[in-house]
């Protein structure tokens, strides 16, 4: 087997293993939103701490007091939001899930607003049915707010794992057929 094909189809085994392992990840992450959705929080909350540090850091490098202080400040207001969100992870998911049926909310009025640009040609009726679902779904965290942040963000974690899972398990298969023609042109 020459190299190419053999790199090809390690690297395609590779992507297969870890869209395996991302699916079941979506899966366990659907299965427990609560948890999946308070453990992106600390993990919000942590990410947030370690760049406050690092601004604060940061400030005594500047090449001006008012730079130094206005980064020192920054670096401080996030190093204490980040406290805040470890410290009340709940309240940081029910404020995050907000924010997301917001963002759906707007996403799909837009994305259905968009869709009158698309000339009657294939693929708009797609367009519209993607509005009206990210519409809905906004909708549907927005009236179950706050109690929906005990599931919304860990259920979308999940499908997006899924189907980045499932994306990853196609590429897979896509580079063992590159590697299968390869072999046999060879």
């Amino acid at each position: 087997m020459h190299e190419p094909t053999k790199s090809i189809r390690q690297a395609s085994g590779a992507v297969t293993l870890w869209g395996v392992l991302t699916i079941v990840s979506g899966f366990f992450a659907m299965g427990a939103p609560l948890v999946t959705g308070l453990a992106l929080a600390m993990l919000i909350g942590v990410a947030m701490i370690a760049a406050g540090l690092m601004q604060t850091i940061y400030a005594f490098q500047a090449r001006s007091v008012g730079g130094g202080i206005l980064r020192l400040v920054f670096g401080g207001v996030t190093v204490l939001a980040g406290i805040a969100i470890v410290g009340q992870p709940g309240m940081a998911l029910a404020t995050l899930t907000l924010f997301l049926a917001i963002y759906f909310i707007l996403d799909g009025l837009a994305t259905i607003f968009a869709s009158t640009a698309v000339a009657g040609g294939r693929g708009k009726g797609w367009v519209v049915v993607n509005g009206v679902v990210t519409l809905a779904l906004g909708m549907m965290i927005w009236r179950g707010w706050p109690v929906s942040g005990a599931w919304a963000v860990g259920i979308l974690l999940g499908v997006r794992l899924i189907f980045s899972g499932a994306t990853m398990l196609a590429l897979g298969a896509a580079g063992r057929t590159v590697a299968k023609d390869l072999s046999h042109e060879q």
